[in-house]
């Protein structure tokens, strides 16, 4: 974690991880079963920037980048495409946005939400077909400062663009699609927040 020129903060995060034992979910007809696939080795890395140009605007992307493998014990193919990546586990995912002080009255926050490199199988397991998606999503929230110290209102537009491209996922909510569960359309959230005295 650091800082430069007291204006941007980061902070990475570089690790490895090794199982002997993965447990994962698996179709079986129509049950869904958990099987032990063996050893799984994670290299990875994390990271977090933000950068306030100005009193009023910050800038910030957090993300994370994963390179999987399962180790020797895990032969079937529904468990790991050909090289050895688990599936509907991404690669790649990335928050990236900004948020503007409106008059210390609100503030505006616009960001990309973005994950890619996902492993799935395009067809059933008894002859997978595996493919790599990505897909990304805008969001806005409108936040407002705290009335008399206690109340603060935020309104939030989830998948601002209406991206309706399916995502790979797994388990009861992949009905459209194998493999694959469609995100929902474009939400609108009002919430309030009051803060009880001490």
């Amino acid at each position: 974690m650091g800082n430069f020129a007291k204006k941007i903060n980061y902070n990475i995060t570089l690790y490895q991880q090794e199982l002997e034992n993965q447990i994962t979910r698996i179709e079986s007809g129509e049950l869904n079963s958990f099987v032990n696939t063996g050893g799984l080795k994670v290299r990875g890395v994390e990271w977090s920037f933000n950068a306030k140009l100005t009193n009023d605007l910050l800038l910030y992307w957090n993300g994370s980048a994963l390179d999987p493998e399962v180790m020797i014990g895990a032969s079937d193919s529904e468990k790991h495409n050909e090289d050895n990546q688990p599936l509907f586990v991404p690669k790649f995912n990335s928050l990236i946005g900004a948020e503007y002080n409106v008059f210390n009255k609100f503030k505006v926050n616009m960001a990309l939400r973005t994950i890619s490199g996902i492993p799935y199988s395009a067809t059933p397991y008894d002859n997978p077909t595996y493919k790599e998606a990505s897909t990304s999503f805008v969001d806005l929230t409108i936040r407002s400062k705290k009335f008399w110290d206690k109340l603060e209102v935020s309104f939030n537009a989830l998948n601002l663009l209406d991206n309706t491209e399916g995502v790979p996922a797994y388990g009861e909510h992949a009905g459209n699609t194998h493999g694959t569960i469609q995100p929902e359309g474009l939400r609108f959230y009002l919430k309030t927040r009051f803060t009880l005295p001490d």
